[in-house]
């Protein structure tokens, strides 16, 4: 008996007492049975592969979108659902491209918020800005949102005593002009002509 890759061959000597017609059933039965087991297990094993290689591809859209900065709320849970299907010796390469993208997509949002927090040094940032701003800072871990929070206070407070001192000059400077024409024109008027 054979099928594609799994075949099976039973050789029998027959006593005189048995009858071959019976004796050729029951290994032709015995034959299929082992065929079919054989034919389940390479089913079985292609299957396999084909979960495995959805997990990759799952895997690799989960990793995509951390590096494109699309994470979703469920990727983490999805990551080692999909993991668990893999072989353990995939294992570490897949978390190391994990971490790797993580790494990545910190370091990206971190830039973003230093970014934005030189702009908040220099102007007021828009509604659009403070938005994106809440939104970098709710994606960072708790641990490490409290020193960009403090970076931006320090930087508006910073800005709004830099535009304090400004209008303070100014109205000194506009102050010292006024009282300079008030004089000029006081002493055009104390000279007789």
């Amino acid at each position: 008996m054979g099928h594609f890759d799994s075949r099976v061959a039973i050789t029998a000597e027959l006593e005189p007492d048995e009858v071959a017609d019976v004796v050729i059933n029951l290994l032709q039965f015995k034959a299929r049975q082992q065929v079919a087991i054989e034919c389940d297990k390479l089913i079985e094993a292609i299957k396999l592969e084909e979960r495995r290689d959805r997990a990759r591809t799952s895997l690799q859209w989960i990793v995509d979108r951390l590096e494109n900065r699309l994470p979703h709320d469920e990727d983490t849970e999805q990551f080692d659902r999909k993991l668990a299907i893999l072989p353990v010796s995939d294992h570490a390469e897949w978390r190391d491209k994990l971490s790797k993208a993580q790494a990545e997509y910190s370091a990206r949002i971190k830039r973003d918020l230093e970014r934005m927090i030189i702009i908040a040094r220099r102007r007021i940032l828009s509604p659009r800005e403070i938005a994106e701003f809440d939104e970098l800072i709710d994606r960072l871990p708790d641990g490490e949102r409290q020193d960009h929070i403090n970076s931006m206070t320090a930087a508006i407070a910073a800005r709004d005593a830099t535009e304090a001192n400004e209008i303070a000059q100014s109205n000194l400077v506009m102050g010292a002009a006024g009282n300079a024409t008030q004089t000029e024109r006081g002493d055009e008027e104390n000279i007789p002509f």
